[in-house]
């Protein structure tokens, strides 16, 4: 499996990010705080996001989560969320350039996808030291062993979704410990191992190719 590389250093917060960020939002110290990095679009199932939320708050009252993205699913997004009475515990940020700041300021990574190829995002919050709450999309599975790194729930479902995250808002030990082991792991997708590594299956294939046709002119 090859999965694309980022830019480890592009992830390295400000020391003092979480209390900074926190205290811009208006977010409580106490209060435990998701994060969603995806564009306003079908694919990524905010629908699914939104209601899983509005369930979780009914557990955990100071459940907050934030959205960092924008495109064209914007007004429909935010029609459902007023719909759901969700008020201030999902705040649509838009465009951030300080994602590493945000990311920094939370407590769980989310993905509430219904389908995607490989979500980026998800190694980005490894680097960062967040466990994640994700659907079983794309390379998910293949980059997060659940009950390690985070939780897999299936997709377009809502109440799973809702049960993950209480599941992890009620255990600050189990989200420090899944955050610690995702960082730990996270140093095979940096851009500069992933290159390589696919670099070296392309020696390999240009290699069989040479053989293949030494042995066509013998």
């Amino acid at each position: 499996m090859l999965i694309q590389g980022i830019e480890f250093d592009r992830f390295d917060a400000a020391a003092d990010a979480r209390q900074r960020i926190r205290r811009e939002l208006g977010i409580p110290h106490d209060a435990v705080v998701a994060v969603s990095v995806a564009n306003l679009r079908r694919p990524k199932d905010y629908p699914n996001l939104l209601r899983a939320t509005g369930v979780a708050r009914l557990e955990i009252p100071n459940f907050t989560v934030l959205v960092l993205g924008q495109g064209p699913l914007k007004e429909e997004i935010e029609g459902l969320h007023a719909e759901l009475g969700l008020g201030d515990s999902v705040r649509f940020l838009g465009f951030r350039s300080d994602v590493a700041d945000i990311l920094a300021a939370s407590d769980i990574f989310v993905i509430a996808s219904a389908y995607e190829g490989g979500p980026l995002s998800l190694i980005e919050a490894m680097r960062s030291g967040l466990p994640s709450v994700a659907t079983d999309v794309g390379f998910v599975s293949d980059v997060i062993e659940p009950g390690v790194h985070g939780l897999i729930v299936p997709t377009r479902n809502h109440r799973e979704l809702a049960k993950a995250f209480v599941t992890l808002c009620r255990d600050g030990d189990a989200r420090a410990a899944m955050g610690r082991a995702a960082r730990s792991v996270s140093g095979r997708f940096d851009i500069r191992e992933t290159v390589e590594r696919q670099m070296e299956v392309y020696r390999q294939l240009a290699g069989k190719a040479s053989s293949l046709n030494t042995s066509r002119n013998d």
